[in-house]
């Protein structure tokens, strides 16, 4: 796998349970077009491999995430340069609700979400059922700070604005997503320069056990499970939460790029 794949079809399809996403193109290039959101996770951006390719000067290479949490849908900026507007206002880290329009100038983005009403569980594909994790966090095994993710949507990555910052330049601006689908805790890699690898292996994306060995570009972490402090909850951005866990040892054309199976005409 090359280091700046970012193919969706590598990403596991949503389950029949799970709420179903539609994105329509209101304004700009392709207006009246409308692609089903059928993946974990759905990255909009300038680059080749995202699932929503939007060509224009103020669309950043990986601009933004649509991540389907199989509970909820989550929109998370990934640092773009111009910013991503949700219903007018400037977006980091925000949950989505039927109606919802996304900008990224020139376009607007209308989302259409329904939630099953079914339990079955049974055409889950990708990632398996375990019980839900309370907390997700990565043990820096230089330094042997354990940092928790504070979002639902977690971005790592070298860049200010990113919820865990690494200042290493072997790590993108934007290196990857960190989220929890249904039960399991999941690393998404943005298309990185030098990729993100579970225990010696690059991936797309993986499910993530306690004990992995996670390298986000050189930096390596070992993941951590653990139980949420009242002390240590928050909901802002900035360099992760420092908690404490045990350790083992004590100028481009304005077009947009979608799918022609995907596409359907209102």
């Amino acid at each position: 796998m090359s280091a700046a794949d970012l193919s969706s079809d590598r990403i596991p399809v949503i389950a029949s349970h799970a709420p179903a996403v539609r994105l329509s193109v209101l304004k700009g290039p392709g207006a009246g077009n409308s692609i089903v959101l059928r993946r974990v996770a759905s990255i909009i951006g300038a680059r080749a491999g995202c699932k929503v390719r939007l060509q224009h000067a103020n669309v950043s290479r990986v601009h933004c995430a649509i991540v389907n949490t199989g509970d909820e849908v989550f929109l998370r900026d990934l640092v773009s340069r111009h910013g991503t507007y949700l219903n007018d206002l400037r977006a980091e880290h925000e949950r989505l609700e039927d109606g919802d329009v996304i900008k990224i100038r020139p376009w607007e983005l209308r989302l259409s979400i329904v939630t099953p009403t079914t339990s079955d569980t049974s055409d889950i594909t990708g990632l398996g059922l375990e019980p839900a994790p309370t907390a997700v966090a990565l043990e820096d095994l230089t330094t042997r700070r354990v940092i928790k993710m504070p979002r639902e949507v977690s971005l790592v990555g070298r860049r200010d604005g990113c919820d865990f910052v690494l200042d290493d330049r072997s790590v993108s601006r934007a290196q990857a997503v960190i989220f929890t689908y249904l039960s399991s805790v999941t690393v998404l890699d943005l298309g990185s320069q030098n990729g993100t690898w579970v225990n010696g292996e690059q991936i797309a994306i993986a499910k993530l056990q306690p004990d992995d060995l996670l390298n986000l570009g050189a930096p390596q972490f070992r993941v951590r499970i653990v139980e949420p402090s009242p002390l240590h909850r928050r909901s802002g951005s900035g360099n992760g939460q420092v908690v404490h866990a045990p350790t083992p040892d004590g100028t481009v054309s304005d077009r947009i790029d979608i799918r022609a199976a995907e596409v359907d005409r209102r």
